[in-house]
């Protein structure tokens, strides 16, 4: 009996381990968010320079005679236009549901925690699972519990 308790307690406590990954993973892409889509902006930019420059260089300037290149190279330009519109948007979404992915976050942390914390004190068979996965939720807190402090007072004291 003791060990299907130790394995039951053991699986939800990789179940809420693999949420805080999640919850985690989540709170850094929505903070860094606006400055993914910004920095793929800028190398899709960097991209059509390039592409202007060396297809020039290598075509000797004939590239631009055909209306199709002038379209398409107009359509990258307003393909970036718009990827670095986006980038104001998405911070504004984001801005708005901050608190709630930081609570959550917050919230499933602790749950995590609270299992692994009575994990190791009552299932005595898997102790080196526990202390890994309290190394692994410490360096995760250590990032996550700053991210989500701050990104709670700039939300309210905007």
């Amino acid at each position: 009996m003791k060990t299907k308790k130790g394995k039951e307690f053991k699986g939800w406590t990789r179940f809420f381990f693999v949420l805080s990954c999640i919850a985690f993973s989540v709170l850094i892409v929505s903070f860094f968010s606006p400055v993914l889509i910004f920095l793929v902006g800028l190398f899709s930019t960097i991209g059509w320079g390039f592409f202007i420059v060396f297809g020039s260089i290598l075509t000797l300037g004939l590239m631009w005679i055909p209306d199709e290149t002038k379209e398409f190279n107009q359509g990258w330009i307003d393909f970036n236009d718009r990827l670095f519109n986006s980038s104001d948007a998405t911070q504004q979404f984001v801005f708005g549901i901050i608190p709630y992915i930081s609570f959550s976050a917050l919230g499933i942390f602790l749950i995590s925690w609270l299992f692994i914390i009575v994990g190791l004190n009552k299932d005595k068979t898997h102790k080196k699972f526990y202390f890994s996965h309290m190394i692994t939720m410490i360096v995760l807190s250590a990032i996550c519990i700053p991210f989500a402090i701050m990104s709670l007072v700039m939300y309210y004291t905007k």
